[in-house]
């Protein structure tokens, strides 16, 4: 007979010793023990999108508030007026609305303050607005803003927007002349970008929502999906969630005119439930 007391007595005393080498080994904590320690994979809050219905099907738990998960890469994807910017810019707002710092970083130039003030956010107190012309622009400020927040505040809720990812330039691309090719470079930054930086973003009190835009793939096989989202492989490597908006009609008011939309949000990725679960919203 296996004496499993026995046995969960000395695995527990070899993952203690284990434990305690590597931490000692590295000068900082690097291993823990997930029943005992509170680990940097923990989701230590959500950011609501403005939708419950939304939120609970990304946390995949209906008994509390989901939505946008803190610590991890989120990208938002859909065709022009969507809905993108305005679920990016509900989350920022209940980011600000719990004491947290919101940050756009607005590469397209196309934020308008006077909307942002009628949603509520307040974009003229504690919110940080940056304009920059590069994807390594972006990635810096990303980086510094991380090392800023912390250096003031642990546990400080932050939340980045980068607006948008198929709007911005390569510095690369950006020197060349109009006629000259950058074949991959978008996705070759991207990909060195995420590589450094989602270290930061993984162990902090942050969330990352990376707005993309789907381009109409060339050829595509009959019956397949149509479209990709800009700037390679890497953004859906890394990112927990990925959600695409596309529009499925048009709202009008008792006189006929156009006032709203109605958009299908898909989880397209999820590492918090299952994906590929839809919902309708009225915007």
């Amino acid at each position: 007979m296996v004496n499993q007391e026995k046995i969960d007595q000395e695995n527990t005393e070899i993952t203690k010793s284990l434990k305690d080498t590597l931490n000692k080994k590295f000068g900082q904590e690097v291993a823990f023990l997930l029943d005992q320690d509170e680990n940097p994979a923990t989701i230590k809050n959500w950011l609501s999108t403005g939708s419950t219905v939304l939120d609970s099907i990304i946390s995949n738990n209906p008994e509390f508030p989901g939505g946008i998960a803190t610590g991890k890469l989120v990208e938002v994807s859909g065709l022009q007026a969507s809905g993108k910017s305005l679920l990016a810019y509900m989350v920022m707002k209940d980011c600000k609305e719990r004491g947290g710092i919101p940050v756009l970083i607005d590469t397209e130039y196309a934020a308008n303050i006077n909307f942002l003030q009628m949603l509520g956010l307040e974009p003229k107190k504690n919110f940080i607005y940056i304009q920059v012309d590069s994807i390594e622009d972006v990635f810096e400020s990303i980086e510094e803003i991380i090392k800023k927040i912390r250096e003031s505040s642990k546990n400080k809720l932050c939340t980045i927007v980068w607006d948008s990812v198929a709007g911005t330039s390569t510095k690369k691309e950006l020197q060349n002349d109009y006629d000259e090719v950058t074949m991959a470079s978008h996705a070759r930054v991207i990909g060195q970008g995420l590589r450094k930086v989602i270290r930061y973003v993984g162990n902090q009190n942050v969330a990352l929502v990376f707005l993309n835009q789907l381009r109409m793939k060339m050829n595509a096989p009959a019956f397949s999906d149509p479209y990709s989202t800009f700037g390679g492989m890497a953004i859906p490597f890394f990112s927990s969630s990925r959600i695409r908006l596309s529009i499925m009609g048009k709202i009008k008011d008792k006189n006929g005119v156009i006032c709203g939309i109605n958009t299908k949000c898909k989880i397209e990725k999820n590492r918090f439930g299952p994906p590929y679960r839809e919902c309708i919203l009225n915007i």
